[in-house]
């Protein structure tokens, strides 16, 4: 599954979470300690992931909740300044 949004929030657990804003609702992601995340091609850390981040997730649905989703790869595509 794939989908793009905006960071609405940064849950400070760890592994982190997210709740995602999209065109069709929210989604709460969960990042595992194995989850890739890719800025301009290049790997970065978890703390790169912040409020109004436009991204895309790539991950599974989660079994149990049909709006989450546990994230594999997450890419930042642009930031808010």
């Amino acid at each position: 599954m794939i989908i793009e949004g905006k960071i609405f929030e940064v849950m400070e657990s760890w592994p982190l979470q997210l709740t995602l804003k999209t065109q069709t609702g929210r989604y709460h992601v969960e990042l595992l300690t194995e989850t890739t995340i890719v800025r301009e091609g290049e790997t970065v850390n978890p703390g790169m992931l912040k409020p109004e981040l436009k991204v895309r997730v790539e991950g599974q649905r989660s079994v149990s909740n049909k709006i989450a989703i546990i994230a594999h790869t997450i890419e930042i595509l642009s930031e808010n300044k």
